[in-house]
């Protein structure tokens, strides 16, 4: 056992360091012919002290945080033998999962002190309860789920590490002892890598009513930890992971997906694996925190990660930027990824906009500020994603003022944001808003063996699936220099008012454990996919921590905290989603259509045609309208950046003709779309 662990340490700390440390990415770039304002070498992270911003005319003033209008309270939960199962620097899993239906709420670490066996960090546990978890009584802690015993030449082989889990509710079900508590968690085995899954079920209300299944896989692919897993309403299960070789270290430019089918006579998941292809070979990249997740129909299944394929167009060949896979038929089949520019001539005014000029003279001085599409960012290194009831994927990242050496980002106060990113037209065109200013960056636990966690972004929906929420860290003090004293911060959208939430009619997030007993301590929160949602119309946003004991979670056991009762009230979303000082990626759409309460995907028997088809200078549109109504023209890049905007006053039903000019168009592919109030149809168009 000890060699099992003394080595599979050493390799965590590898990966860590592999993913965030100096020397991971080869030195040969392709550069891009675009002005470039520092080499890219390595992810580094660059921390300064906070500065007094003054702030421009463009960009919103960064407010004081405030805390939570209501008062949490803390529940202590179950232990773990160290903290490492929880995943760090960008690896929070599904660790947190409420079923707003039976009202119940679980959550799964490894075991501990206090188990039988003690401190086995191949068991796992769950601590789940009923009644929403309100009080102690609801919950029943360290209930076994999972047991290592498979002994092979003096190593355990099925060591159960970073696990994962959901809650199966079966159709019809209103019992929460006759629903399933689903695990997912990847192998340590005596070949000292991680290269298996294992996956089961216990019925809520018998202990002994469990499975345990295994994936025994030999490569290729390669099978690591997974990041992203996902239990849809439909009762399908959901797992995202990199084909990465955590022996060599070589990542094998393929996401693999595995998708689960409920077993109505055995009660459990049956896993089917595909390679979805996501090459970074060009920069040498390895993509980061895959994420999985379905809109309530269970059709709509998205796919969404943080790296660099090549195809956007940053400012930097060294910047990672959003990348999005989507399914339209329950993850049988995938498009090719979406890469999201978030700078440049392509990026979001949103991300352009959001530092002051006050605060860019500062960061370039003494030269001087580039253009600020010239001015690169980067994503790094959380991120979370959720599907609305319309299908459309909402992502939450931080995004931050690139370093100026290499795959790096600038971690300052004021130089980086948590964002909102989506798309309404199946990956088209996305929107950015920012939705979170934190101070710091980064904690250790400790810095002196490299273990990190940065801000934790977290992304949560309401069952009906029209109100989704942000959660994140940061620590506030004004004598911290890092993020090692965190508190939660929340933020929520009401997708059927275009409102998010705001903290006393700020444009903010809230502090929700400010006043709480984990205040400065809500270390590696993590929030469930779904909040509860009460009587009143408000909901409840299901979050745990973890307790640490003297600042170290490799050597020392670990608690956790349960906050049962922070929620937004229908009153508490008063700011327009629509008008954020800093830039209008959102003006032209997403609004539009939520809170249509049939699914914005589905065509209407509008028709739209370009001739010719390709162009080189006049296309005819030919308009076939259903109805009279106000139409709209929109024309966006292969890169989703918007290049041309009509808009026609109530033209009469029947069929028109539309004349473009599109000479001035750079030669390539174009997407457009015409809408006819909540009715759209998109089609190609190749400029020659």
């Amino acid at each position: 056992m000890r060699k099992v662990t003394h080595w599979f340490s050493a390799i965590l700390f590898l990966f860590i360091f592999l993913l965030t440390a100096d020397g991971i990415f080869a030195q040969n770039r392709i550069r891009k012919n675009i002005r470039q304002y520092g080499p890219p070498d390595a992810w580094t992270i660059i921390s300064e002290p906070a500065v007094n911003s003054q702030f421009s005319t463009v960009v919103a003033p960064l407010p004081n945080k405030l805390s939570a209008n209501n008062t949490v309270t803390v529940i202590p939960l179950g232990t773990s033998a160290n903290g490492l199962g929880w995943g760090y620097a960008g690896g929070q899993r599904t660790h947190l999962w409420a079923d707003d239906n039976l009202k119940t709420v679980a959550l799964i670490h490894r075991m501990g002190p206090g188990s039988i066996p003690s401190n086995l960090s191949g068991y796992l546990a769950v601590d789940k309860a009923v009644n929403m978890g309100q009080t102690q009584s609801d919950w029943t802690l360290n209930w076994q789920i999972y047991a290592s015993n498979i002994l092979k030449t003096g190593n355990y082989i099925d060591l159960a590490l970073y696990p994962q889990l959901g809650i199966l509710n079966p159709a019809g079900n209103s019992n929460p002892d006759d629903s399933y508590i689903h695990y997912f968690a990847p192998l340590v085995t005596n070949v000292n890598y991680f290269g298996n899954y294992t996956h089961g079920r216990a019925r809520w209300g018998s202990q002994s009513d469990s499975t345990k299944d295994f994936n025994w896989f030999t490569p290729p692919p390669y099978h690591n930890t997974p990041d992203g897993f996902f239990i849809s309403q439909a009762n399908k299960a959901y797992v995202v992971d990199l084909d990465y070789n955590s022996t060599t270290g070589v990542y094998n430019n393929n996401l693999v997906v595995g998708v689960g089918t409920w077993n109505n006579t055995t009660r459990d998941f049956e896993y089917t694996y595909s390679s979805l292809p996501l090459n970074t070979s060009v920069f040498q990249t390895i993509p980061l925190s895959p994420r999985i997740a379905a809109d309530p129909s269970g059709q709509h299944v998205w796919i969404a990660c943080i790296g660099n394929n090549g195809e956007a167009t940053p400012v930097f060949d060294s910047t990672y930027y959003p990348v999005f896979f989507h399914s339209s038929d329950g993850g049988q089949t995938w498009s090719q990824p979406y890469a999201v520019a978030i700078d440049g001539m392509y990026g979001f005014s949103a991300v352009l906009n959001f530092i002051s000029d006050y605060r860019l003279y500062l960061q370039f001085y003494p030269n001087p500020v580039p253009p600020r599409d010239e001015i690169a960012y980067s994503t790094a290194f959380d991120c979370d994603l959720v599907v609305d009831n319309w299908g459309v994927p909402h992502f939450g990242v931080g995004v931050h003022l690139a370093g100026l050496t290499g795959f790096s980002v600038t971690a300052a106060d004021s130089l980086f944001a948590i964002f909102h990113i989506y798309s309404v037209d199946l990956g088209y065109t996305w929107c950015a808003r920012a939705v979170g200013w934190p101070k710091q960056f980064r904690g250790y636990f400790p810095a002196s063996q490299g273990i990190a966690e940065d801000n934790r972004v977290n992304v949560s929906i309401n069952k009906d699936g029209d109100h989704v929420f942000f959660t994140w860290l940061d620590s506030q003090s004004p004598t911290d220099t890092a993020n090692d004293h965190p508190d939660v911060f929340a933020r929520g959208i009401n997708l059927l008012n275009c409102k998010y939430t705001s903290s006393s009619g700020i444009d903010q997030g809230t502090n929700i454990t400010n006043s709480s007993s984990v205040s400065n301590s809500a270390w590696f929160a993590d929030a469930s996919y779904y909040v509860f949602t009460k009587p009143d119309n408000s909901y409840i946003i299901p979050i745990a921590s973890e307790a640490i004991t003297g600042g170290n979670i490799v050597s020392n056991p670990v608690g956790f905290n349960y906050i049962p009762d922070f929620s937004f009230s229908p009153d508490d979303f008063t700011i327009d989603a629509q008008d954020p000082a800093w830039g209008d990626d959102c003006l032209w759409s997403g609004c539009n259509y939520w809170g249509i309460k049939e699914n914005v995907f589905t065509y209407s028997s509008i028709l739209a045609t370009a001739n010719p088809n390709p162009a080189k200078d006049i296309v005819n549109l030919i308009l076939n309208l259903p109805e009279t109504g106000f139409i709209t023209l929109d024309f966006y890049s292969l890169l989703g950046q918007r290049e041309l905007h009509k808009e026609y006053s109530f033209l009469e039903s029947g069929e028109h003709t539309v004349k473009l000019d599109v000479s001035n168009l750079i030669p390539g592919i174009y997407f457009y779309t015409v809408s006819l109030g909540a009715q759209r149809v998109s089609g190609k168009l190749i400029v020659e």
